[in-house]
Parts: structure tokens; C-alpha cells; sequence
């Protein structure tokens, strides 16, 4: 009876770990995609200034989110965003074309990360 208190105490546990890093990716994407947002609407805007300082605000965010999202995530997939994010001020400095594709390409990511975490029956079993 013991062993079987101690295997859903830890099943509990796992299962709330589990939950809570999902909301939390959650809620941190949609941070970051706003941020980024602003970021891509300043650039449309010739507002380059700005969305070169608002690009680095968004770095730092995304240095900040990313130590926490190594802890559950695959890091190749966090690189590769930390790649994304790295390129968009050079790319608004030199006002280069695929900057467009870059945040299209960081918005993909973030939501692929979010959809591998989820559970499903398919990353289940």
C-alpha cells in the first residue's frame, strides 16, 4: 500500500510539472509574439529606429525565456528560434527584405514548440 501512495504521489506530481510547464510555455509564446509583433508593425511602418530598440528588448526577453524553456524543450529547437531572433536587427539595420520570412519563420517555431509539448496520444506513446 505504501509503493502505491509513493507511485501516485509521484504521478501527481509529474502530471502537475507537466501542466504548468504547458501554460507556461503558453502564456510566455504569446508574450513573445506580441513583443515581436510590435517589433514587425514598427518595421512596416519605416520605423526602423524603433524597431531596432525594440528588437533588442525582444532579444532580451527571449534570453531570459529561454533559459526556462532548455528545462523541457529540445535545445535544437531553442537554438534555432536564438538563431531567428539573433538575425532580426541586422536585418532591420540593413532594412533586408527577408525579415518578413524571418518572423514568419520565429511565429512557426514558437507555435511548434507550444504543439510538441502539448500532450497527445501521438507524443505519448
Amino acid at each position: 500500500m505504501r509503493r502505491l501512495i509513493i507511485s501516485i504521489s509521484l504521478l501527481t506530481i509529474v502530471l502537475i510539472y507537466s501542466v504548468s510547464s504547458l501554460f507556461f510555455i503558453k502564456y510566455k509564446n504569446e508574450k513573445l509574439v506580441t513583443a515581436i509583433e510590435e517589433v514587425q508593425a514598427l518595421y512596416e511602418n519605416n520605423n526602423y529606429f524603433e524597431a531596432s530598440k525594440k528588437s533588442y528588448e525582444v532579444n532580451e526577453m527571449w534570453e531570459s525565456y529561454k533559459k526556462t524553456l532548455l528545462i523541457t524543450v529540445n535545445s535544437e529547437k531553442v537554438n534555432e528560434i536564438s538563431i531567428s531572433i539573433a538575425r532580426i536587427s541586422p536585418f532591420i539595420s540593413t532594412e533586408n527584405e527577408k525579415l518578413t520570412e524571418e518572423f514568419q519563420n520565429i511565429f512557426y517555431q514558437l507555435n511548434q514548440i507550444y504543439e510538441t509539448e502539448c500532450p497527445t496520444w501521438y507524443n505519448i506513446f
